[in-house]
């Protein structure tokens, strides 16, 4: 029956440094896991981080966009009266070169009428002398 406990206790032993190889195994592998998952978490954190920076670069580019179409659009109503102007004034050009036109025309005929007046008045000066 000794024989028998030693046996038993041999075995016993052998099945407990086992059991306590393969708890350190799972200890391990638990440990390795830990370091996995952690890993995991900041990879997780730095692609948050990136999506938020992406995010927020993406509201600036929107936000500038915005603000460029609104400045092309206050160019575009600038040129818009630059060019009514433009047409005011081109108006008012043609409009004052017709005046100046009218205005030459009535001092040739006031020439021509001053002209003949002249020569009216020389007659009666000749024909009262004459007379």
């Amino acid at each position: 029956m000794a024989s028998e406990v030693k046996t038993l206790a041999n075995q016993t032993a052998k099945a407990t440094e086992e059991i306590s190889s393969q708890v350190i195994s799972i200890q391990t592998e638990t440990q390795a896991a830990v370091h996995a998952l952690k890993a995991v978490r900041e990879t997780i954190e730095q692609i948050r981080n990136i999506s938020t920076t992406i995010s927020q670069s993406i509201q600036e580019q929107t936000q500038a966009t915005h603000e460029v179409a609104t400045n092309i659009n206050q160019a575009a109503e600038g040129a818009k009266q630059v060019n009514q102007e433009i047409i005011t004034i081109t108006k008012a050009s043609e409009e004052t070169g017709t005046a100046s036109s009218q205005m030459l025309d009535a001092s040739s005929a006031l020439e021509q009428q001053s002209d003949m007046l002249k020569r009216e008045i020389e007659s009666f000066v000749v024909t009262l002398r004459a007379g």
